[in-house]
């Protein structure tokens, strides 16, 4: 790999849907719903939306997200998404990813980067992330989405 080029995701909807396509497992993707919220993450200054290309070849997504909060001194970010091909799993794009979303929030006032992990925390442990907390998770009905104005 000569070069990894990390950019804001703009015009990759449609390898953003083929990778969630193949690798999520906590929800089934559902096209429209896809197509109604992509353009709103794209369009949110709250979110962070980054694509991996190493040598013109788009292989890894990332969605991080801020929010306020009362009891830190400042923003708080979580990385919601994090999807390579499989062929990249462990590689320097899952590195240069979380380093570029570590930027961004850094420069956006974030005190603190969250990501909720499994099998993968070793790795985010070597970046110097540590084990805080436990995350409980509810799935709640879906309340249909217009589609939007594409």
């Amino acid at each position: 790999m000569n070069q990894l080029l990390i950019r804001p995701a703009t015009f990759d909807a449609d390898a953003v849907y083929e990778l969630l396509g193949a690798l999520a497992t906590s929800y089934m993707l559902v096209c429209s719903v896809f197509k109604a919220n992509y353009p709103r993450v794209l369009d949110n200054d709250d979110t962070d939306p980054l694509v991996a290309e190493p040598d013109g070849h788009w292989v890894g997504y990332l969605l991080a997200s801020d929010a306020a909060n009362c009891f830190a001194t400042g923003m708080l970010t979580e990385v919601l998404e994090l999807y390579l091909v499989e062929r990249n799993y462990r590689s320097e794009i899952s590195r240069g990813l979380m380093q570029e979303a570590l930027a961004h929030a850094q420069s956006r006032g974030s005190v603190q980067v969250t990501i909720p992990t499994g099998p993968t925390s070793s790795f985010y442990a070597g970046m110097g992330f540590h084990r805080s907390a436990k995350f409980f998770k509810l799935k709640l009905e879906p309340i249909p989405i217009p589609p939007s104005d594409l």
